[in-house]
């Protein structure tokens, strides 16, 4: 029993020690993100880029807009170090495959690095939110600016509607009248 009493006290003492540590770490953190937009809900820094003298990280931002319903939106940044070790955005792209659209809700992306880390993809998965559609994308960055896109959808058995059926030929032209 005193054992165990010893163990529990010292180890109490161990973290009680480095709560200041830690204390300032979440400080730095909760500085870092006070001005970052509610509608922020991913960023993850990942692989590197190299072009002439100039190299640096790849970061990836998904950004939630609500107008009428949710919205995914995903950006890519390049980041880099200058001489005076100051970090700033060498450039940032939208991924006009997602953000054009303007349909997508984005699941949590998974990024993929090469054994090095040199080298990064992501991995996303886009559900369409009118017709629950969801495809998968592989985002590959490249050179400053420049990405790659493959993507697959899931499989769509859409049925033809009758109301198409019904269209008399004769109709050349029909706006629906809104009131």
């Amino acid at each position: 029993m005193k054992h165990f009493l010893a163990t529990g006290l010292l180890t109490s003492i161990f973290f009680l020690s480095l709560a200041p540590v830690w204390a300032d770490q979440n400080l730095e953190s909760l500085k870092l993100v006070e001005n970052v937009s509610h509608e922020v809900t991913y960023i993850h820094t990942f692989g590197y880029w190299t072009e002439g003298k100039r190299s640096g990280r790849m970061r990836l931002v998904m950004l939630e807009r609500t107008v009428r319903a949710p919205l995914g939106k995903l950006y890519l940044q390049w980041i880099e170090k200058d001489e005076a070790d100051k970090v700033r955005v060498v450039d940032s792209v939208s991924v006009e495959e997602i953000n054009n659209v303007g349909v997508y809700i984005l699941k949590q992306p998974k990024i993929l690095t090469s054994k090095k880390g040199k080298e990064g993809q992501v991995l996303i998965s886009a559900v369409n939110q009118y017709t629950d559609v969801s495809s998968e994308l592989k985002i590959t960055p490249g050179a400053i600016g420049r990405y790659q896109v493959s993507y697959s959808s899931g499989p769509v058995s859409e049925k033809l509607d009758d109301a198409v059926l019904e269209i008399p030929v004769a109709l050349d032209y029909y706006l629906r009248p809104t009131f």
